[in-house]
């Protein structure tokens, strides 16, 4: 039942379940794993990892409470303990792919980039929690020469991935190939301004050319070695043919203009930390003399009635297309600010000031301890100093919007 109801993300209820079986079975590892999932699922992580001890404690080879004991230490931002972890889960169980790549993510949120990214790899290894793309050969992974062959660049993971790891593109063409890239129907556009030199553009879903070799842009890094030291962080790697008009983003035209991304993907699974609600965002803002302009794609219910009372906010949704349209108006601006989305990667690709707020615990491709990006030398990252406390990250923003403000807006001088 325990079990079942964690499925259901019936947490609170799963604990009273899992707490029943372990009375009535204190030797069941399996009872103290299930109540450890069910307490991470409420954010107890000092709870769950004490129920992930106890479980090895019963069986110190079980490779499942590694795992999970890795996940409450990546929670904490621990990452030496998370990789020890995961170390031990893939050691008990060398067959096991989801181990290695949660091992890879750990060693990348550490700093660890050549490793990380080589365990992250696994991710394609066959498995039942793994959704694998068939294909007949080898991922070209950066020995066999390029020189006249072809090579398809697959289409894999999020928006955001695809416009962080497209700036290897071209990288793969200077090496002689024949590059064809399939991508997601919102990039095409960007995609084909940015990268002429490639010689197809193909959309994801739709029919693709034979090509000699394939490789995801997600594992072009892996492919070409990366190091911290090493990244290909040249911008703008990506490019538009305009941008909007600034007398279309607002009435002043000597005023600053920011652009705002308040939410991500509602699926996403790190969504409820990540998004902030319009209401508490637009906080940051408050008297601040800059003209606001919407990023936003997908307006939630639960934000538009804030939104709707906010009429200084300069909206352009609805000339909105695709991420061409966006690169559009990003480059009119002076600065970003956003939450972890497509938008902060989009503004970053660009060469723009942007500012992403983090929550505590982020994805891992910003590490830890890091108020900065090595893939992208515009971006200024404020972190929550605790699990959901965004107050001080507001008060830092704000202040440093005040410093941001006394500085010439684009295309205006100081002394207009």
């Amino acid at each position: 039942m325990g079990t079942r109801l964690n499925q259901q993300r019936r947490f609170f209820e799963a604990i009273a379940a899992f707490e029943e079986a372990r009375a009535l079975e204190p030797g069941s590892a399996a009872a103290s794993i299930g109540l450890g999932i069910a307490q991470f699922g409420v954010g107890r992580l000092a709870a769950a990892a004490a129920a992930y001890r106890r479980a090895l404690r019963i069986e110190p080879g079980h490779a499942e409470a590694h795992h999970s004991l890795g996940k409450v230490h990546l929670a904490r931002n621990a990452a030496g303990p998370a990789i020890a972890a995961f170390r031990r889960a893939t050691a008990h169980a060398p067959d096991n792919p989801r181990f290695r790549v949660a091992l890879g993510l750990a060693q990348i949120l550490g700093g660890y980039l050549r490793a990380g990214l080589g365990n992250y790899e696994y991710r394609w290894a066959p498995g039942p929690s793994l959704r694998r793309r068939a294909y007949s050969r080898r991922s070209w992974d950066g020995a066999r020469p390029l020189q006249g062959r072809s090579i398809l660049l697959n289409s894999e993971l999020g928006f955001g991935d695809m416009i962080q790891f497209a700036r290897f593109v071209p990288l793969v063409a200077r090496l002689g190939a024949r590059v064809h890239l399939e991508a997601k129907l919102p990039l095409l556009r960007l995609f084909r301004a940015s990268f002429p030199q490639i010689e197809g553009l193909h959309v994801q879903g739709g029919p693709l050319p034979r090509c000699e070799e394939f490789c995801t842009v997600p594992g072009l890094p892996f492919a070409f070695g990366t190091t911290l030291a090493t990244i290909s962080a040249e911008v703008p790697y990506l490019k538009t043919p305009m941008s909007w008009p600034r007398a279309d983003l607002g009435s002043d035209r000597r005023a600053r203009l920011i652009g705002i991304a308040w939410s991500g993907s509602a699926g996403h699974a790190n969504d409820r930390n990540r998004s902030i609600p319009f209401g508490r965002f637009r906080e940051i803002f408050r008297n601040c003399g800059a003209s606001l302009v919407s990023l936003q794609e997908d307006m939630r219910a639960s934000d538009r009635a804030d939104f709707d009372a906010h009429p200084g906010l300069v909206r352009v949704i609805d000339g909105i297309r695709d991420f061409a349209d966006t690169a559009f108006v990003i480059q009119a601006l002076d600065l970003v600010i956003s939450v972890d989305t497509s938008v902060a990667h989009l503004a970053g690709a660009l060469g723009k000031p942007v500012w992403l707020l983090l929550p505590f615990s982020a994805d891992c491709r910003w590490m830890i301890n890091r108020s900065d990006s090595p893939w992208y030398p515009t971006m200024r990252l404020f972190r929550q100093p605790r699990p959901g406390e965004w107050d001080s990250v507001f008060h830092e923003v704000r202040a440093q919007i005040r410093l941001f403000l006394g500085t010439p807006a684009v295309g205006v001088s100081a002394r207009q």
